[in-house]
């Protein structure tokens, strides 16, 4: 068995069982020592999936929670509004079960951060925190994001973009601190759900929309990364996210290190 191997029972230090079933670990295990006998040049290159892989639950949504909870945009109204996709309206989205129109719900989302924007500007957004503005954009933002994921008419190729573009005007570095602040928070709530409700109904009507409350990385996969980067294996992630969200949080966790490919 792998674990038996010459050199197997050293690496088994760094890869111990955990909840991987028996053939997994004695697989991963003598690939270990494969790898370590050898001196390619270029080293392999291990690349991992991140949100719902490497850690339980989603990176980019709880960002998004935190971006929104402590009113962290740094965009305009005028940029908001350019960076949604244009008013159709016949399109519905789908939302709590039930149908929204997307018309209403951009409206109501660009008028509630109308609100908002003049103390934001002022650096004054705390204030504004549980107010019904307040509640009323982040609500309808999530809304929309989860609405244009979900729907036929836009999907993802749409979502993604719209959700990168709320941090627009934030630094890289800026959304990598966003991103480390996000995991905290995320990362000391109890298992359970949160569920983000309008405060009025504006024109699309009251809405709500719902995020998984928690977030951890898998101890089997921060040991995997850690075993190949001791035999030499490069490691990297691949994400749907954006970018520095993830490379934010996974430098603050210390699974990739400096210079690894994100």
């Amino acid at each position: 068995m792998a674990h038996a191997s010459a050199g197997g029972h050293e690496l088994a230090e760094f890869l111990p069982r955990r909840g991987w079933t028996p053939a997994n670990h004695d697989a991963l295990l003598a690939a270990l020592v494969r790898w370590r006998a050898q001196r390619d040049a270029p080293p392999p290159l291990a690349i991992f999936d991140w949100d719902n892989t490497c850690v339980f639950n989603d990176v980019a949504e709880a960002s998004l929670r935190h971006l929104l909870s402590e009113l962290q945009l740094r965009c305009s109204p005028q940029e908001l509004d350019a960076s949604l996709p244009p008013a159709d309206a016949a399109t519905q989205l789908p939302c709590g079960g039930g149908q929204v129109s997307y018309a209403a719900l951009r409206e109501d989302v660009l008028t509630a951060y109308r609100a908002l924007w003049p103390a934001m500007q002022r650096g004054e957004g705390a204030a504004q925190k549980g107010s019904d503005a307040h509640r009323d954009f982040s609500s309808k933002v999530g809304a929309l994001y989860f609405g244009l994921e979900q729907s036929p008419a836009f999907g993802a190729a749409i979502a993604y973009p719209v959700l990168v573009s709320l941090y627009r005007n934030l630094t890289w570095s800026q959304v990598e601190e966003l991103a480390q602040a996000a995991w905290r928070a995320a990362a000391a709530e109890p298992f359970g759900e949160l569920v983000v409700r309008s405060a009025t109904p504006g024109t699309a009507g009251h809405v709500e929309y719902r995020l998984p409350q928690h977030i951890r990385l898998y101890p089997e996969m921060a040991e995997l990364m850690a075993a190949l980067q001791h035999v030499g294996v490069e490691v990297g992630v691949v994400t749907a996210s954006y970018e520095p969200l993830v490379r934010g949080v996974a430098r603050l966790l210390g699974v990739v290190p400096r210079g690894a490919a994100i």
